[in-house]
């Protein structure tokens, strides 16, 4: 195995040993806004490798606080490039307040893929950009 390699696979799995020991994921939290976002849990679960060439779909079931009046929680799936590897995306629309609600994304990892990192990211009304995100890393084999 060639050092670059041998260098991120460990890098990776300290960071998925790290996360699996913390157990709990803090929410997200954009200060000058008062809302946040949280994922609840996966289906896989994260902790479940996924298998490249295959089709594979990710639900989550998110937490949310919303300081403005609506807005939405988006989903992305990228490779460690930051390619996404999403085929298809299903968000949600959510109003004020705190919540629960369902998102998810059907993926294809191409071969090469060493992990594929699911993103929930809760947007204000129309907005187009967003600092309130929650992060998964699924391990691709």
């Amino acid at each position: 195995m060639q050092p670059r390699y041998l260098a991120f696979f460990v890098t990776l799995l300290s960071f998925f040993v790290c996360s699996t020991a913390i157990g709990q994921q803090l929410p997200s939290l954009d200060q000058s806004s008062g809302s946040t976002v949280r994922i609840l849990s996966l289906q896989p679960s994260h902790t479940t490798p996924l298998a490249v060439g295959k089709e594979s779909r990710i639900t989550a079931e998110v937490e949310y606080v919303l300081a403005a009046e609506k807005g939405r929680i988006g989903v992305f799936v990228q490779n460690d490039e930051g390619y996404s590897v999403a085929t298809k995306v299903e968000d949600a629309r959510i109003t004020q307040g705190r919540g629960r609600t369902r998102v998810s994304a059907s993926i294809l990892a191409p071969a090469g893929t060493h992990a594929v990192h699911f993103i929930v990211a809760l947007y204000h009304d129309e907005g187009r950009s967003t600092s309130i995100t929650a992060t998964r890393t699924f391990i691709v084999k």
